[in-house]
Parts: structure tokens; sequence; C-alpha cells
């Protein structure tokens, strides 16, 4: 279970690393011609501390919501 880095960079390209590594061979080895590919990889660590900041914003919001409903509206 994960979540696509490129879908990810778009919101919080901050969270968002390239990772290089060289492909294995047929014998599944890894040598100086082996050729290099770049892939996106997600550090959720630091997606989780923005994740979290984002909750208590919308839980700001929400209770000055529920403030102005009950004083009747505005």
């Amino acid at each position: 279970m994960g979540l696509i880095a490129q879908e990810v960079e778009k919101i919080f390209p901050e969270v968002v690393i390239d990772v290089s590594q060289p492909i294995e061979d047929e014998n599944g080895e890894v040598n100086e011609k082996s050729e290099i590919v770049t892939t996106k990889a997600i550090n959720y660590q630091e997606l989780t501390i923005a994740l979290l900041a984002a909750v208590q914003e919308l839980q700001g919001r929400i209770e000055k919501l529920e403030r102005q409903i009950a004083k009747g509206g505005n």
C-alpha cells in the first residue's frame, strides 16, 4: 500500500525525492556497465508531519465555523 510519488509531488513537492539506482543484469548483478535509472520516492516521515499540520489547520477552521454557527451565522 502506498502513494504515487508523482501525484504527491503536485501537492507536497518537498517530500518527494529522486532516487538513482543501477539496473541489474540478467544474472541479477550490478557492475560499472549497468544502466542507471532514476525514480521518484516519497519521504513518508516528512509527509506525515505535513499531513498533521494540514489536519490541525482544518480543525482550526472547523472550530471557527462552529463558533460562527453557534452565534447565529456570520
